[in-house]
């Protein structure tokens, strides 16, 4: 008899957070630590190219309680990338040996992955089937679904941005405007030290607490509904009154049922064909994935020139993903001013290590920013103005990076 196992996750802030590809930059090695109900993996490969990897897959299975190893090929088969969209499709297979009480069988799986992302929406679905003699026969399949809406999320130029931070030769990885992490949890090369950094309490504050005290953050928001008079209770709640547990509580909150993830100025947001915003029991399993990604990396609040100036080496990569100039309000007026655009460039010029910056197209930036490498990139906002509509603008990436 064959088992069929299905899981279905909403992935609600960190949308394809900790998605680590079938396939790494060419020259690449992934590691990926995978669990859920129906079994434990560990799968380590190695990609000589961008378009195929190859590695070690161990795999405990919970139903059947047998294990197994196999040698794992994953084959690219095809990628589109688009200005406001990319996806990609996916052939994995396995051959090697299951285990169980003594008895030993040959294993062998095959399916299919394959996801989607636009600048608001990310999904993914792939299946498995797996055959183990005795020990095991079955259908697996998975699918994700995810909205992100923290404002100036990077889903639209990930996969632009990501590409050129996979293909720098970096040992040391720092994000210096780190936000809810919408290039960090893209990217699939894992150098020997990273550092995110964020001005915003309410963004450290709600990273350190899913690194260090993730039991007790869920208990923190457990029970919690999604109602206008929550939403508005929050917005008033002074967040320097409460404690680290309650006010990362309230930070997400607010960034999941607001509209268009503003920070400031936030309105309730709803939508009379979608479920409430807000749902513990398909947060939960996203916010385990972001607590064990966080492990070993260092959090920081500092202001951006201290942050710079503490990790700068020639072998650090920095991103950088500042405010974009003339909605520096959206984030509170406190964290970063147009005048700062100008001691941002002076950090850069100073340098010792390589950075990536995204922000907006205007002349404003050009002028600020002239003498480095700069490429055009057109995308979409939503939060454009506060009016809630979608306005095609220009971005620019700017740099020291191949590519640029």
């Amino acid at each position: 008899m064959i088992k069929i196992r299905t899981t279905l996750c909403a992935l609600v802030i960190f949308a394809n957070t900790v998605h680590a590809r079938p396939v790494s930059y060419p020259e690449g090695w992934t590691l990926m630590l995978m669990n859920d109900k129906n079994n434990n993996s560990s799968h380590i490969h190695y990609s000589p190219s961008a378009k195929y990897s190859i590695g070690w897959r161990h795999e405990y299975l919970r139903d059947t309680k047998a294990n197994s190893d196999t040698i794992q090929i994953n084959n690219l088969l095809k990628r589109w990338n688009k200005p406001a969209e990319q996806a990609n499709l996916y052939l994995k297979s396995g051959i090697g040996i299951a285990y169980d009480d003594g008895q030993f069988e040959p294993a062998a799986f095959t399916g299919i992955a394959t996801d989607w992302e636009t600048r608001r929406y990310f999904t993914s679905y792939e299946n498995r089937f797996f055959h183990a003699g005795d020990i095991d026969k079955h259908i697996k399949q998975k699918a994700r679904i995810g909205i992100a809406p923290y404002i100036g999320g990077k889903r639209n130029l990930a996969g632009r941005i990501v590409p050129m931070i996979d293909a720098d030769p970096h040992t040391r990885y720092a994000e210096v405007f780190t936000g809810m992490g919408g290039i960090f949890f893209r990217r699939t090369r894992r150098p020997a030290a990273e550092f995110v950094n964020d001005w915003s309490r309410d963004v450290a504050t709600l990273f350190r607490i899913l690194q260090r005290h993730y039991p007790q953050f869920l208990e923190t928001l457990r029970f919690t509904l999604t109602t206008r008079t929550e939403f508005e209770r929050l917005v008033a709640t002074d967040p320097d009154t409460l404690t680290d547990l309650e006010r990362a509580a309230r930070f997400l909150y607010l960034q999941r049922t607001s509209f268009g993830g503003k920070v400031v100025g936030q309105t309730f947001g709803v939508s009379k064909d979608r479920p409430a915003r807000f749902n513990l029991t398909t947060l939960e399993p996203m916010l385990e994935d972001v607590h064990t990604r966080l492990a070993g990396v260092v959090i920081e609040r500092l202001d951006f020139e201290a942050f710079i100036r503490r990790y700068d080496s020639p072998d650090t990569l920095f991103y950088l993903d500042p405010p974009y100039w003339g909605v520096e309000g959206y984030y509170g007026k406190e964290l970063f001013a147009r005048e700062d655009c100008e001691r941002l460039n002076a950090c850069l010029k100073g340098l010792r290590g390589r950075f990536i910056l995204s922000i907006n197209d205007t002349p404003e930036v050009r002028a600020c920013f002239d003498g480095f490498a700069m490429k055009e990139v057109p995308v979409t906002y939503t939060a454009s103005a506060g009016k809630g509509r979608d306005v095609k603008r220009g971005e620019l990436l700017i740099g020291t990076v191949a590519g640029l």
